[in-house]
Parts: structure tokens; sequence; C-alpha cells
């Protein structure tokens, strides 16, 4: 240790145990005396280090942001107002056949109702004359 050189080459080879504690309070006196000069640059690399790594996350939305626009803009350029249209003419077709295959159905179900009200109002009146009669 430098400090502990120093302290021998002051005070000689007579260093004793104790001299360690003396050594350690020194220590501590000198830290003590420094640390509030040195604290403001502590803060200050700490403070860096925080703002590098906002800096980074921002760098890596921006590139995220970046090649999302970049996929964006090569989807719409491959689609063609032409291609727009043919599929909502599709569309269109698909929509319209299903509307004719409902209107179709709603059709069969009221004449199948008109034909079942029919075949029991005949065999009503089939009943009704055979009581009557």
């Amino acid at each position: 240790m430098t400090i502990k050189v120093m302290i021998v080459l002051k005070y000689g080879n007579d260093m004793s145990d104790d001299c360690d504690e003396h050594l350690y309070g020194f220590l501590c006196r000198m830290f003590q005396g420094v640390q509030s000069k040195g604290q403001p640059a502590v803060d200050a690399i700490n403070g860096f280090e925080q703002v590098v790594q906002l800096l980074n996350q921002a760098l890596q939305m921006a590139l995220d942001a970046n090649n999302t626009m970049q996929r964006t803009l090569s989807q719409l350029q491959s689609i063609s107002v032409s291609s727009i249209e043919a599929s909502a003419n599709q569309s269109l077709a698909a929509s319209q056949a299903i509307k004719q295959s409902i209107d179709l159905l709603v059709a069969n179900i009221s004449t199948f109702g008109e034909n079942r009200t029919l075949t029991y109002s005949v065999f009503y009146l089939i009943s009704s004359l055979a009581v009557y009669c």
C-alpha cells in the first residue's frame, strides 16, 4: 500500500500492530475529507450511466419504429388500387351469393309453413265434415 509505505518512511520501521488501527483511522479521515468533494463526481458518473441506458433504449425504439415503417411502406407499395378493387368485387359477389342462398331458404321455409297450414286446414275440414255428416 502506498499510504502505508509513506507512513513507514515518515515514522520508520518501528510500526506496531496498533499502527494498522492508526492507518485505518487515517484512511477513514482522509476518505471523509475527500468524500464530500468527490461525491458530486460520483453522482455525475451515476447520472451519466442512467442517461446512457435511456439513450440506448431510445435508440432501440427508434430502430424498431424505423423497421416497422419500412415494412409498412413495403406492404403499401405492393398493394394497388386494382387489386383492392378486385378483392372488393370478390367479396361483394360472395356476399350476394350468400344473401341469395338465405333468401331461398326463407322462401322454402315460408312455402313449407304455408303447405303445413293448408294440410292442417284440409284435415280439420275433413274431420268437421265427418262429425257433422
